[in-house]
């Protein structure tokens, strides 16, 4: 096959597969076991640049809707763009490197394993969308940390299989590749573990209209809307409930707000409850902004996520900027106990909720808290969302606690509480 068509090959083959997995949706993560084997068949880097390209230039497609809705077309071609070349590069560079060169098969596992590691972990790793790396979700339920090094080793081998097989055909290499994807259907098709107890928590997913630059007028109505689905939710939930509600749901948080709120922290302290309201704002005795989830009633305090959404809110440049925390190890005491809670873009992650794990206390749920105000439609950026916060649960065996506002919709209530405990 002439070379050019072999590149456009790779590039089809690479954008489908962005495509059915994290945008139609119609293929779940184990199909991400055959980028590395994709990856390895290629004859050159072009090869390899064309798979990558068109892989992540779909699976991130999502960029384009959020960046448009923010900052114009301009700024979302050229943000989808360069989070695409970003990705891809370490890819590119592992498949024309010289290191592990000379150990042929070993090598060419070798160079995969550093270019996953390098877009899964920081700095390159807060773009780190789409990481090949969640395949491991798929085929390791609860073994967590040890099943994310597991999928990590079994994509390095699988690269060298490939590549050590198409150099020299043999029966070792076949035996080899076969043991390894049984391996890994094998852990597919596991169930889900079963989570340990958890109190009850339920997770608002809401339906209210936003827009980047609100009225007073609007701010208002979105609150005091807030607070009465809060306060009748509360008078029927039994006591030591956690109440999650989605990322930013305050929306332009400051003294009035504050007191509309008010209210509400008291109910839940007398009924010994705990809500968990999203907030973006800067409070006192604070230079930086947070973006997390406000803590009133039986427990208080202020969760703050690892990684905002980079140049939107994280920009290292700025003095009072939303802050990422790289080395931020453990859990978190949501409501008296360990919980991995994981705001917004850094559901899409690898390494917020593995250093989550990485703690002395293990969590034992996984709350996600986001906000898709922004979008046209239940699009498939929160589904994608949605499900690779699923995928994370499985594979860390703790159930999961979704808070989201979504669009509105006619026929669909503005306000419907989900989660563990029902």
């Amino acid at each position: 096959m002439p070379h050019n068509a072999r590149r456009v090959g790779y590039a089809l083959i690479g954008s489908f597969l962005g495509w059915s997995v994290w945008v139609g949706l119609i293929m779940g993560p184990f199909a991400l076991w055959s980028l590395p084997i994709l990856w390895a068949s290629t004859a050159d880097a072009s090869e390899a640049a064309a798979l990558m390209i068109g892989y992540y230039a779909t699976a991130t497609a999502g960029t384009l809707w959020a960046l448009n809705s923010f900052y114009g077309p301009a700024a979302a071609v050229a943000g989808w763009v360069g989070c695409t070349l970003l990705l891809a590069g370490p890819f590119i560079l592992a498949r024309r490197g010289a290191i592990g060169a000379r150990w042929r098969a070993a090598g060419i596992g070798l160079r995969y394993g550093a270019a996953l590691l390098a877009v899964s972990m920081p700095p390159l790793g807060v773009i780190g969308m789409a990481s090949p790396w969640c395949a491991a979700t798929a085929s390791f339920p609860g073994l967590g940390l040890v099943g994310l090094g597991l999928g990590g080793l079994a994509g390095s081998v699988l690269a060298a299989v490939t590549w050590g097989y198409r150099r020299s055909p043999s029966r070792a290499y076949g035996l080899t590749g076969l043991a390894v994807v049984t391996a890994l259907s094998a852990g597919a098709l596991l169930p889900t573990p079963a989570s340990s107890s958890v109190p009850r928590i339920e997770g608002l997913v809401s339906r209210l209209r936003e827009t980047v630059s609100p009225s007073f007028a609007h701010v208002l109505r979105q609150n005091i809307a807030l607070v009465g689905a809060v306060k009748k939710r509360l008078a029927y939930v039994p006591p030591h409930t956690l109440l999650v509600l989605p990322e930013d749901a305050a929306e332009h948080w400051q003294p009035l707000v504050a007191a509309l709120w008010w209210p509400v922290a008291l109910d839940a302290y007398r009924h010994h409850d705990t809500v968990a309201l999203g907030i973006y704002a800067r409070l006192p005795h604070d230079q930086h902004k947070r973006d997390g989830l406000l803590l009133m009633g039986r427990h208080a305090g202020l969760i703050g996520g690892r990684q905002p959404v980079p140049l939107a809110d994280w920009a290292p440049w700025k003095a009072h900027g939303a802050k990422a925390h790289w080395t931020r190890l453990g859990s978190t005491p949501a409501f008296g106990r360990p919980a991995a809670v994981l705001i917004c873009y850094e559901q899409l992650l690898v390494w917020p909720v593995a250093e989550t794990f990485l703690g002395s206390s293990r969590p034992t749920v996984l709350i996600g808290a986001s906000n898709h105000w922004w979008l046209a439609s239940d699009a498939s950026e929160a589904r994608m969302q949605a499900r690779t916060l699923r995928d994370w649960g499985r594979l860390y065996g703790v159930p999961v606690v979704m808070a989201d506002n979504r669009p509105p919709r006619p026929g669909r209530p503005n306000f419907v509480w989900e989660g563990e405990g029902k």
